[in-house]
């Protein structure tokens, strides 16, 4: 439970020393008053490039579906009964989406990069995190440990607001970074993330297509994942100095094969690699 007497104040160059090293796109910004009389509790965003324009669309409904959701003291928020189900007659369109470490065409591909900009910016601001999930394979929009996997009816993510003022959700998309904000009255509880962990192995190469056919060449399809080993600490800090850690999670990531394309006529026109 966050303290009632917290300062605003988050550990900024531990969450970023940990984006840098472990290459996820991450931008954690610092607690501030509004003129409006609100504190921005947490603010994170993730970064959209290199998403697919399905990917990008995806993501940027969800956060609509999730900016202006009030938390009162006590509440809770589901992100799978904020959202909906991700179906095309509300606007869901087929993106690619990770199963099993292999890219896949389906609904909502890139939802998950929402839950996840809301979870880093759950983690700042001191919220309980009652329900996550980790993806199967390390996204590369968030460093490992501080992504949240969703799936309608099977994952969901959810939160509750302990402060003893109503919380309220801001999430919009500037250029390439996803944003998602948390506002509130008073001040955020003063918090540190620590993300420690390290690579594991990495998956050979999977090969795919034409091999017999003369005249080709190698199209990288999805790019590959090592695996990962990390574990997620929130540190509550008091008059300066760590009062409590709690564990968030210990998360174990496999690695994902590159998906390489055999024998490709030279005209194909995809020939980007997608990442996971």
């Amino acid at each position: 439970m966050p303290p009632p007497d917290g300062r605003a104040g988050v550990g900024l160059r531990s969450l970023l020393a940990a984006a840098l090293v472990l290459g996820g796109a991450w931008v954690a910004t610092r607690p501030q008053p509004r003129p409006d009389g609100q504190h921005v509790l947490a603010s994170t965003c993730t970064s959209l490039a290199g998403r697919t324009n399905a990917q990008r669309a995806n993501a940027l409904l969800a956060a609509s579906l999730l900016s202006g959701r009030r938390l009162p003291p006590g509440g809770e928020l589901s992100f799978n009964r904020c959202v909906g189900e991700w179906t095309p007659r509300r606007g869901f369109v087929r993106a690619p989406v990770s199963s099993g470490g292999i890219l896949v065409q389906a609904h909502g591909g890139g939802v998950c990069q929402t839950s996840t900009t809301l979870y880093g910016a759950a983690l700042r601001a001191g919220l309980t995190i009652l329900e996550r999930h980790r993806h199967e394979v390390r996204p590369r929009y968030a460093p490992p440990g501080l992504d949240a996997a969703v799936a309608f009816g099977a994952a969901d993510l959810r939160i509750r607001n302990d402060y003893a003022f109503p919380v309220q959700l801001r999430a919009a998309a500037v250029s390439d970074l996803l944003t998602v904000s948390l506002l509130g009255a008073g001040p955020a509880a003063r918090c540190r993330l620590e993300v420690n962990g390290e690579p594991g192995g990495t998956a050979r190469p999977l090969l795919v297509g034409g091999l017999g056919r003369s005249g080709g060449r190698r199209i990288m399809r999805q790019a590959g994942s090592p695996a990962w080993a990390v574990t997620t600490t929130r540190l509550w800090i008091v008059a300066g100095r760590p009062d409590r850690r709690e564990v968030m999670s210990v998360d174990r990531y496999r690695a994902a094969s590159a998906v390489i394309n055999v024998g490709a006529p030279p005209s194909d026109p995809t020939s980007a690699a997608v990442p996971l």
